[in-house]
């Protein structure tokens, strides 16, 4: 079967085949999220408005668990929501929020 989406986890490098890293600060303050979790945030990174289903897809889990990831890094956080549930994007944050600090 065709996917039907325009990326998959295989596209989430540099360009030289290395994948996009999480910033190790970010790995060590929230130690707590699971592998996963990062692989969602590193698909947000480079594809803001992707849905959940099509980052469940591309990662190989349900799309529940990709909202229950959302919603983790959300409150944590990493990611924030711009606009509407429809037509809005995620901001994935370079670095820790000030509240976090």
């Amino acid at each position: 079967m065709k996917n039907r989406f325009p990326f998959h986890v295989g596209d989430l490098n540099d360009g030289c085949g290395v994948l996009v890293k999480v910033p190790d600060k970010l790995r060590h303050h929230f130690p707590e999220f699971a592998e996963n979790v990062w692989k969602t945030y590193e698909m947000l990174s480079e594809h803001p408005r992707a849905t959940a289903i099509e980052i469940g897809e591309a990662l190989g889990i349900s799309d529940r668990m990709v909202r229950k990831h959302l919603a983790s890094l959300k409150e944590a956080g990493p990611i924030i929501r711009r606009g509407s549930n429809k037509a809005g994007y995620w901001e994935v944050l370079s670095r820790r929020p000030s509240s976090l600090l």
